[in-house]
């Protein structure tokens, strides 16, 4: 471009072509406003709702959000038909169509809206308090606080019923099993000896004294064994260094299995011969190896039973505690519902709607200003473009 661009240039073009300026502003404003007339209008009707509600978490059912839910409701959009049918300028009047022109969103506070958008200001203006109406009547009918204490008493009634039953339970454990449920819960497998035995015999009656009593038997023939494989061993020892024709010493024999076993003691103190000692040695080990077996297969199933009754118990007293928290609740809920009174079982209708406007986020007025300036701004670009191609060429 040969020439300089400057203010001189750009109001040489404007003054040359004000014409057409003004006539690609005329152009604007007239197709939006042509567009406007076209467009189908809406108008918006709004009604302002109160939805007071108590400060404590255990009352959240008659909050804010629950009403907004509510006035969003099929339900309620069927009983909103039958009582506007006949009245509405429209072709067909459903919940879903109306559903559709419905909008409920939150205010500050407590407040709340409920707006009707149709293309008819009266529809709009009409639909728009039926709907609020129809709100605060289904409202006022579902948090009834007659019928909201009836319901409150009904469940503490029936959650009193499963405690009592759960308390039989318990008595008629302890009546069958001779075990107390007010102990800690003991909580070992059923391979956990060390477990069963630290919940002892006041726990499990009679079981847990037969478990104590085998566990007591077992201890011992593990001594005794120990002591058996001790003198053997060291029997065999003392052959091998000493040849097997020599006797075994005497120091050897005096260990507690051997002078106070009735059965043992005579026999090797009678014959110190070293095969025949091994041999009885050999014997009694074997003898009590198996009587400990036995008694290890004992404990396993008494092992076992102690952790079928300790699970019965756990259940019984999760059943317990479950119904005793349940009833507390009950009891907190009634007496929310007491504290808060008929107040918070209502909403309110604060501000009716009156007249409905004109639903669109931008006027006809200020459309036109819009338009006005896009035009004017086009026309002088445009005019200022032609300018400097004729100069250039």
């Amino acid at each position: 471009m040969a020439e300089e661009i400057d203010l001189r240039t750009i109001a040489h073009a404007l003054g040359r072509r004000w014409k057409m300026i003004g006539v690609s502003l005329l152009l604007v404003v007239l197709v939006t406003f042509v567009a406007h007339l076209l467009t189908p209008k809406a108008y918006r009707a709004s009604v302002v709702l109160s939805a007071p509600a108590p400060r404590s978490g255990y009352f959240q059912d008659v909050g804010k959000s629950a009403y907004m839910q509510l006035a969003l409701s099929w339900d309620l959009a069927q009983s909103v038909v039958d009582s506007l049918r006949g009245r509405l300028q429209m072709e067909e009047v459903s919940p879903d169509v109306l559903l559709d022109h419905i909008r409920v969103r939150s205010g500050s506070g407590d407040l709340f809206y409920i707006e009707a958008v149709m293309p008819i200001e009266e529809d709009a203006t009409l639909l728009a308090n039926a709907w609020a109406r129809e709100t605060v009547v289904r409202a006022a009918s579902l948090y009834d606080m007659q019928s909201l204490l009836t319901q409150v008493a009904e469940v503490k009634r029936q959650i009193a019923e499963e405690v009592a039953a759960a308390d039989t339970a318990l008595s008629g454990f302890r009546a069958r099993t001779g075990i107390g449920v007010t102990e800690s819960v003991w909580g070992g497998s059923a391979e956990s000896a060390a477990s069963v035995a630290l919940a002892g015999a006041d726990r499990f009656g009679s079981l847990g004294l037969r478990w104590q009593n085998e566990s007591a038997i077992l201890a011992s023939y593990e001594v005794a064994l120990d002591h058996l494989r001790w003198v053997r061993e060291a029997v065999e020892g003392e052959v091998a260094q000493t040849g097997s024709g020599a006797p075994v010493p005497w120091d050897l024999l005096r260990v507690p299995i051997l002078e106070e076993d009735p059965d043992l003691a005579p026999a090797v103190l009678a014959s110190q011969e070293p095969a025949a000692v091994v041999d009885l040695l050999s014997a009694k080990e074997a003898a009590l190896t198996e009587a400990a077996e036995q008694v290890r297969a004992r404990l396993q199933g008494l092992n076992q039973q102690l952790a079928e009754l300790n699970a019965q118990l756990e259940s019984l007293v999760r059943d317990r505690q479950r119904a005793e928290m349940l009833y507390r609740e009950a009891l907190i809920a009634e007496q929310e519902r007491m504290l808060v009174g008929g107040a918070y079982g209502k909403i309110y209708i604060v501000a009716p709607a009156s007249k409905a406007r004109d639903a669109a986020v931008v006027g006809l007025e200020a459309k036109l200003v819009i338009a006005a300036t896009v035009g004017l701004v086009l026309g002088a670009l445009v005019s200022l473009w032609q300018e400097l191609g004729r100069r250039s060429g």
